[in-house]
């Protein structure tokens, strides 16, 4: 019924990277807007049934709601505990971040490896990343209801655009997900996949 917690460990995840991005966007000196929002992708493909997508959906949505709403009106040790998950995947990517670059280092093009000092630093993006967040249903439904799924908030600025993408084969074959940061993929495959 709810959000399992491997899937609540990735978005916690997705939403750090995101707001790393816009980090080293803002650290670059680009003015982001909703004109030239910096945008940032989780995929989450976990069935290939439509109606499956809209239950995932409806997961993702309303535990991105109780983050918020936890955010917004809770303080003190409810507030601390609800940020513990993205201050532990900070703290995993300040880890991971200088063995992923010594690994890549010969490869990649785009050498930005920057990252905030501390979790306090990065916090403010991070709950405007939360703010910001969308959630997508894509797939074979020519007119999928939408009414439950996450969109940005009313204090979203409108500079960051982080979208959850939830679907079957649309999403795995052939569409592209811009600026992809993290997925969820699931569901048994077999070779034609």
């Amino acid at each position: 019924k709810k959000l399992p917690a491997p899937a609540q460990k990735c978005l916690a995840e997705f939403i750090v990277s995101a707001a790393i991005r816009a980090w080293r966007a803002l650290e670059k000196g680009q003015t982001p807007s909703q004109d030239k929002p910096v945008v940032s992708s989780m995929l989450v493909h976990a069935s290939q049934s439509v109606a499956m997508h809209t239950r995932i959906a409806e997961q993702f949505s309303e535990h991105i709601k109780e983050i918020r709403a936890t955010l917004d009106y809770a303080g003190g040790q409810e507030r601390a505990d609800e940020l513990k998950p993205f201050a532990k995947a900070f703290s995993r990517q300040l880890e991971v971040t200088p063995k992923v670059q010594a690994a890549r280092n010969d490869v990649d093009t785009v050498r930005d490896w920057s990252l905030p000092s501390t979790f306090e630093e990065l916090l403010p993006l991070v709950e405007e990343t939360i703010q910001s967040l969308t959630v997508q249903v894509v797939n074979g439904d020519p007119a999928p209801d939408r009414t439950a799924l996450a969109g940005p908030t009313s204090a979203a600025s409108g500079r960051f655009r982080p979208i959850v993408w939830i679907g079957g084969n649309k999403l795995s074959r052939g569409l592209t997900i811009p600026y992809l940061c993290m997925s969820i993929f699931v569901r048994g495959a077999g070779t034609a996949d």
